[in-house]
């Protein structure tokens, strides 16, 4: 029976479609050609006899449609189905539908059909045929082939999309599926165009990085920090890892450089410690015959995804070392690291001497990671002393919340003294004697004559009522000197932070979601288009579509302006509108907890 298919063109035109036997007409690299009404299968990737337990899915369905009954339809309720067709095609298929047969022995009166032939992918092959003699009078697909005639443009932006929008294969699939459109490119065609996707972004990256490269070395020359006359200029980085996987057991990673003047990306290296092909290999290689092996070895080595043999946790360091060794080719050359001191990248990196002796790499501290070792000190403080019988909690005492408080003054007495170690050094030393002062003991050495601290400020008079007693003093001190160390705060002096990383984390990884594995060129695409969009907005994208043969049209356009616009506007709103929301949750979070209690901790309430 015929099938109606809705065109999806802005309107709904409906056309009858029949199903009829496939030509050998297509696209190589798109699945082969499949009856509209053909449904994708795959093989199981056993084929052992060997007899296995009905698994606990197997059975919870088996068992539910048993008693369900009729109540369950498996099979489609509407013939109706949708395509995606190209408006050039569809105007011309319009015009034609008022041919006539060619065949002399058909009537005038005779009926034009709209009947699809085959379909490839996401484009079809639409035909007019007689509904008296089957003479096809006009042949066409919905897509227009691209590059070198075997792939259709709609397949390509289909791959295209679900790498730029963050969706896998199956994702995408169960997507199309709910439209009611056929199955897409099969997953194998899919991988060899990820492949194809992968050479056009690394293109478009090199052209982008090299003006990238050209904009920043105008922007230190402008600030007087280099010449004209120098052939390779000085600049500092904010250098980051981020993975794939939580739980350092990830098998991707990305170690990524921002110039901290311009906030550009520079450059960016991904690692990877797995190959899925050779997985497969390994586990295979035993049934195969040597010289398959061999061939795979042979054709293998120049693509294989695996780049690092180490664990997760080192690929940030590897990373670092490309990186810095690369630089050395550039006009850039990043002789100050801004980093976190969560991995050994610096050491590596100062170990490597890039740049020789007398041109050393220095390092600076991320003061948001700097003020986290508060924190973590403070913590071990307690949890030190708890082993000695003594505690340091409870009320009026470092509690969560008062850490929190003691983490944020730490942190605003580095921020407000930016360029003055001793500035830093004296504020950063009032917080503990300022909080355990007393009536009878008052003791505000270091507190500043300004608005915060009462004690200096005649106008604010009052009694002492102490954060914390006055015997804590002498249990903090030691903490609040290590982390006023000249040398620690030297490092600190420009305040910088490494917030523009973790932005750039959100923007790789949202093309790669955390949820599910992605091999090292999916990961190589999204930090592409992380790189991309974060130094010059989404509309840099169409650069990668260029490459990869697409034309970019006014609804990707429209769409992309739409993104950078909303990104400006989201950059004016003041931090300290931020600073408020994000205090007033925390106040939120506290009045929840007051009010009910504990109401989730591991074995807490167990029998």
């Amino acid at each position: 029976n015929p099938i109606p298919i809705k065109i999806i063109i802005g309107f709904a035109s409906i056309f009858q479609v029949s199903p009829v036997p496939l030509t050998a007409q297509g696209d190589s690299s798109s699945t082969s050609a499949q009856p509209v009404t053909a449904l994708s299968s795959r093989t199981p990737p056993h084929s052992t006899d060997i007899s296995l337990e009905p698994s606990t899915s197997k059975r919870k369905l088996e068992t539910y449609y048993q008693h369900a009954g009729d109540t369950v339809s498996v099979e489609p309720q509407s013939d109706t189905e949708y395509r995606l067709i190209d408006i050039t095609m569809l105007r011309d298929m319009i015009s034609s539908l008022h041919t006539i047969c060619p065949n002399p022995d058909c009537s005038a009166a005779n009926v034009i059909e709209v009947c699809e032939d085959s379909s490839f992918g996401l484009s079809s092959k639409l035909e007019l045929v007689c509904s008296l003699c089957d003479n096809v009078v006009y042949s066409k697909f919905t897509s227009p082939r691209v590059g070198n005639g075997k792939s259709f443009d709609i397949n390509n932006r289909f791959t295209f999309a679900c790498k730029a929008e963050g969706l896998g294969y199956e994702q995408a699939t169960g997507f199309l599926s709910h439209l009611e459109l056929p199955p897409t490119i099969s997953d194998t065609a899919f991988t060899n165009k990820i492949d194809q996707l992968a050479e056009s972004c690394q293109t478009a990256l090199q052209d982008h990085l090299k003006l990238i490269h050209e904009i920043v070395r105008s922007r230190y020359i402008e600030e007087g920090l280099a010449s004209l006359d120098d052939e390779k200029i000085d600049i500092g980085v904010s250098f980051d890892g981020t993975w794939h996987k939580r739980g350092h057991t990830s098998h991707n990673g990305v170690g990524v450089a921002i110039d901290i003047l311009t906030g550009y990306v520079v450059d960016f290296e991904v690692m990877s410690n797995m190959c899925v092909a050779c997985e497969r290999m390994e586990a295979k290689e035993d049934n195969l015959p040597l010289k398959d092996v061999q061939n795979f070895i042979a054709t293998h080595d120049a693509k294989c995804a695996k780049n690092h043999e180490g664990s997760s946790n080192a690929m940030e360091v590897a990373a670092a070392k490309i990186i810095w060794e690369r630089s050395k080719s550039s006009k850039l050359r990043y002789v100050t690291m801004l980093s976190d001191g969560d991995s050994k990248a610096y050491d590596a990196v100062a170990k490597l001497k890039p740049y020789g002796e007398d041109k050393p790499v220095c390092k600076e501290e991320c003061i948001n990671h700097v003020a986290k070792r508060m924190t973590a000190a403070l913590e071990n403080l307690k949890k030190s002393k708890q082993k000695d019988g003594i505690s340091l909690g409870g009320r009026g005492m470092l509690t969560a919340t008062m850490i929190k408080q003691l983490h944020s003054c730490y942190r605003r007495a580095i921020k407000q003294n930016a360029g003055d170690v001793s500035a830093m050094k004296k504020a950063i030393m009032a917080t503990p004697y300022h909080i355990t002062s007393t009536d009878d003991q008052p003791d505000h050495r270091f507190c500043p004559d300004d608005d915060w601290c009462w004690y200096r400020n005649p106008k604010k008079s009052q009694g002492h009522r102490p954060d914390l007693p006055k015997p804590m003093l002498q249990t903090l001190l030691p903490v609040y000197e290590r982390l006023s160390e000249d040398a620690l705060l030297e490092r600190c002096s420009r305040v910088s932070t490494q917030n523009a990383n973790e932005s750039l984390n959100g923007l790789i990884w949202r093309r790669c979601p955390k949820v599910q594995y992605y091999g090292r060129k999916s990961v190589q695409i999204a930090s592409v288009m992380g790189v991309m969009s974060f130094n010059s907005g989404v509309t840099e994208l169409n650069k990668i579509k260029e490459q990869f043969g697409l034309t970019v049209g006014r609804h990707s356009t429209a769409l992309s302006l739409k993104r950078d616009e909303r990104r400006k506007k989201r950059d004016i709103v003041s931090s300290s509108s931020r600073k408020d929301r994000h205090h007033r949750k925390i106040s939120e979070r506290q009045r929840y907890i007051q009010k009910e209690g504990v109401t989730y901790a591991a074995g807490r309430f167990g029998a």
